[in-house]
């Protein structure tokens, strides 16, 4: 059996690979293997406890590979609505008729779509895989992962790592091409430097913010977003923490 992690894992420090060609986000053949729950007490969403075998052989299973663009997210909505019929129940209290797992295997890409991703991903589970690593938005993205187990229950988390896959976190960042449009030859200035500073420090803010206002929705504790935005550029080389819930 393989073993999957759905609880908080220990931290790693990683460099980001080069960009992966764009998303490819489709519906797959269902996830076969079966797994072992490793963590250490009992699931109150499901019941299942350590040693538990756990499976998403009946799951529709959507699969996101490579690098997160805009428009992603509006991709994923629309496979879903493809089989709205099949997926969800309009008496059921939002329980899901039929569960859909996401698997997730990319370096990242988009910050603000992979925040769109998240929250078009709410109500399902989201899995990455045996040698497969979820970094950078594909990890803001995996966080989406939920289910709703009971009618008028709270969603619970539904988010599991293969003990050989990686999910890892950094702070969001801009570059300046993004945030000013500056002419070729343009001398540097005091006013421009104040225009630079201004505009990344608003960026900044935009993202934090938007992480902040998530962590409910997310059920993670401010502990997580501290650590990820922490997480910045040394010696050339983004570090990323590692971590699932």
């Amino acid at each position: 059996m393989r073993r999957l992690i759905p609880a908080l894992a220990a931290l790693s420090v990683l460099g980001i690979a080069p960009p992966a060609p764009a998303a490819d986000i489709d519906w797959a053949p269902p996830i076969t293997d079966e797994f072992v729950l490793p963590y250490i007490g009992v699931d109150m969403a499901t019941g299942t406890k350590p040693g538990d075998s756990f499976d998403f052989k009946n799951a529709l299973h959507i699969q996101i590979r490579g690098e997160i663009t805009p428009g992603d997210a509006e991709t994923f909505r629309n496979l879903i609505t493809d089989k709205a019929s099949e997926i969800f129940d309009p008496i059921s209290g939002g329980v899901n008729m039929r569960a859909v797992v996401v698997s997730l295997d990319s370096d990242g890409g988009d910050f603000y779509e992979g925040l769109k991703l998240s929250d078009s991903i709410r109500g399902f589970a989201t899995f990455v895989g045996k040698g497969d690593r979820c970094l950078s938005a594909c990890a803001i993205a995996f966080l989406g992962g939920s289910e709703r187990m009971l009618r008028g229950y709270p969603m619970w988390n539904a988010r599991y790592v293969h003990t050989e896959g990686v999910v890892g976190f950094h702070a969001p960042f801009s570059s300046l091409s993004n945030t000013l449009m500056i002419p070729d030859g343009t001398p540097f200035s005091g006013t421009l430097g104040n225009q630079i500073a201004t505009q990344f420090y608003a960026q900044a803010q935009d993202a934090i913010n938007e992480l902040t206002k998530r962590m409910g929705t997310w059920n993670i504790a401010p502990g997580f977003v501290f650590e990820m935005i922490g997480k910045k550029y040394q010696g050339g080389v983004r570090k990323l923490c590692w971590c699932a819930s």
